[in-house]
């Protein structure tokens, strides 16, 4: 049954504006130290929606938080009233009235600036679920989804309340504090580059920044010499067959057939090499170059490669090795190119977090604040 008649909106927005105050009233030098749930991934997901590629998810999350705040037997999951489910409501009609409201307040139209965000495709379905297929951003779909399912799960008022002020404090970050690359970069030697990527990677990322520089660096080389007419990937955490692809990066010509394969990784023992060139054969992939951050076993590592000598090109190598190898062919120009594009990457894979890490490396090592 639907829930519409319970939902108050004049409450949920002065609920709204009530937790967007305590979060303006932060220090504003201590917002990426806040937060206000305990799980790292809860708040990685959170971010990535409200600064990710997808305009509509970022009404959404809001959106679907807020009803389940404003009145706790809303299914945080059900986007229309019609959903067969318990606690279904209309999403698009409360976000018109709340969210778009707030945005054209208080927000300068940061989340995106729409005046109806449900009239987008995926969020014309009955409800949020990870099995349509029909989904062009997987990945931000999932998050969405995964988010408000740990809501529903723990139908706890307190934990819901907390995901609302995390979300607000991420709508604020991406309000006030837009992140641009330098506006100049001097000269980058390959000892210079190889001390920032040596810093960048030591934290771990669950192969998100591996998977940004080599994404990064093959987009630069390849606007030199178009070898290729299409380059993709997705997030690290997305499985690839749910994405809907063989390899972490692809490298395809302009009939979409793909000519060259990347695996990146954090860490590559034998086992898992071998794993990884069963199955490319499987895929039919016939070139192949896995990139580790960590290579271990490389005597073993070499043995495996050998076996598969007459059935895929295949080149294993370290990613500092990788990136040394392929960018000391470069002038300068180009390496600066290729620190640029780390933020055009990291921002189409909404990788907040680690954009900032970029950006306090990069000119730390380069000493860019001088």
């Amino acid at each position: 049954m639907a829930l519409d008649h319970k939902l108050n909106t004049t409450r949920a927005l002065e609920k709204l504006n009530e937790v967007w105050s305590e979060v303006e009233s932060l220090a504003k030098d201590k917002l990426e130290e806040i937060s206000f749930v305990e799980d790292v991934e809860l708040q990685n997901k959170i971010a990535r929606l409200v600064t990710g590629r997808t305009v509509s998810y970022r009404y959404a999350i809001l959106t679907q938080i807020l009803a389940k705040t404003t009145e706790p037997s809303i299914n945080a999951l059900c986007l229309q009233a019609k959903a067969k489910d318990p606690g279904a409501f209309d999403a698009r009609s409360f976000c018109k009235k709340t969210i778009v409201v707030f945005e054209e307040d208080k927000l300068g139209n940061a989340l995106g600036g729409s005046k109806d965000p449900y009239v987008s495709k995926p969020l014309r379905h009955d409800v949020i679920s990870p099995k349509l297929q029909d989904i062009k951003d997987v990945s931000g779909w999932i998050d969405l989804y995964e988010i408000l399912k740990r809501i529903e799960d723990a139908n706890n008022a307190d934990f819901t309340s907390r995901i609302l002020r995390q979300t607000l404090l991420e709508v604020y970050k991406l309000r006030h504090e837009v992140l641009k690359p330098p506006l100049s970069i001097p000269t980058i030697n390959i000892g210079q580059l190889k001390a920032v990527l040596i810093s960048y990677l030591a934290k771990p990322s669950q192969g998100a920044r591996p998977q940004a520089i080599i994404y990064a660096l093959l987009k630069t080389l390849n606007e030199r010499v178009k070898a290729f007419d299409i380059i993709d990937t997705a997030k690290a955490t997305t499985a690839n067959g749910f994405a809907g692809r063989l390899a972490d990066i692809e490298c395809k010509d302009s009939s979409n057939n793909l000519k060259l394969a990347v695996a990146v990784t954090d860490e590559l023992n034998a086992t898992k090499l071998k794993d990884e060139l069963d199955k490319a054969l499987k895929n039919n992939i016939r070139n192949l170059i896995v990139i580790a951050h960590n290579i271990r076993e490389k005597s073993r590592i070499d043995e495996v490669v050998d076996r598969y000598r007459y059935d895929l090109d295949v080149v294993v190598m370290s990613l500092i090795e990788f990136v040394s190898v392929v960018t000391i062919l470069w002038n300068s120009e180009l390496r600066r190119r290729f620190a640029l594009k780390a933020y055009d990457v990291l921002h189409e894979l909404a990788y907040h977090e680690h954009a900032v890490a970029w950006d306090r490396i990069l000119r730390k090592n380069l000493n860019l604040d001088a």
